[in-house]
């Protein structure tokens, strides 16, 4: 599930921003920073294309999402 989802079931896009940070605050309090440092930039990077990810949501064709060069590294 995801945002055109959570939005067609009466969620704000920006509902999405608020949870994104929350995990955030949660990710600083129960983890260490070393343990906390890479997932922290994937919630970053979330919230960074939040906007993109709402044009993408409401286009109905299907798409994908091509990883910057690090992010592809890391996937792998």
């Amino acid at each position: 599930m995801g945002l055109p989802v959570y939005h067609n079931h009466g969620f704000t896009y920006d509902y999405f921003l608020v949870e994104l940070e929350t995990w955030k605050e949660a990710i600083k309090k129960f983890l260490s920073k070393p343990n906390s440092d890479e997932i922290m930039k994937t919630y970053d990077w979330l919230i960074e294309k939040h906007e993109k990810m709402i044009d993408l949501s409401k286009d109905e064709a299907v798409f994908t999402i091509k990883l910057e060069g690090e992010w592809e590294e890391k996937k792998n």
